[in-house]
């Protein structure tokens, strides 16, 4: 998990592969900072009146890990996965998924300060083939939406202009906007 807020977790119930026994899930989380483990966070959130039943009707293995950011993970062979930590409240992580020569980071729910690009940022995007961005206000919002832990387009542009990453996925918009406002 980038970190645990609904919008983020609220497929889980809805992901099959968690009801198949065949099935093996890692569930990684490192923005708790010793307040929960991820399993606590899975048992609490998957049990009513959230969700009608309780964790127990997974028959998958699930597999809890949890971490603190800057932790490098390996969940397998070949795969690296760098992190650190993101602004937004209740904190969240960030990821930079190493594979194949190739590099994927994920920057969402993070906020930056006015005229300045967040170093821990940089740290996770250098170089990435791809990076998937936190998209959710525009520059001209942003100042109403301080403290809210988001940020715009135009600033994940210069990030990846700094550190030298070749593209740039834009997600997390605001779900007011309407498909006209996003083709801007």
């Amino acid at each position: 998990f980038t970190h645990c807020h609904y919008d983020h977790i609220i497929g889980l119930p809805a992901f099959k592969p968690i009801y198949d026994r065949s099935v093996k899930v890692r569930l990684w989380s490192g923005h708790l900072a010793g307040r929960m483990t991820t399993q606590q966070i899975v048992d609490e959130f998957m049990r009513p009146p959230w969700f009608p039943v309780r964790l127990d009707v997974c028959k998958a293995s699930l597999d809890y890990r949890d971490f603190v950011s800057g932790d490098v993970l390996r969940p397998r062979e070949g795969v690296v996965i760098r992190t650190g930590s993101l602004t937004h409240p209740g904190g969240c992580i960030g990821y930079r998924v190493e594979w194949g020569g190739r590099v994927v980071a994920v920057i969402t729910d993070t906020e930056h300060e006015p005229g300045k690009l967040d170093q821990a940022v940089l740290d996770l995007i250098e170089d990435a083939d791809l990076v998937i961005y936190d998209c959710t206000y525009t520059e001209e919002e942003m100042e109403r939406y301080r403290g809210n832990g988001h940020s715009t387009w135009q600033q994940g542009v210069k990030l990846c202009e700094a550190a030298g990453a070749r593209e740039l996925a834009l997600v997390h918009h605001d779900p007011a906007r309407t498909d006209d406002e996003l083709d801007e």
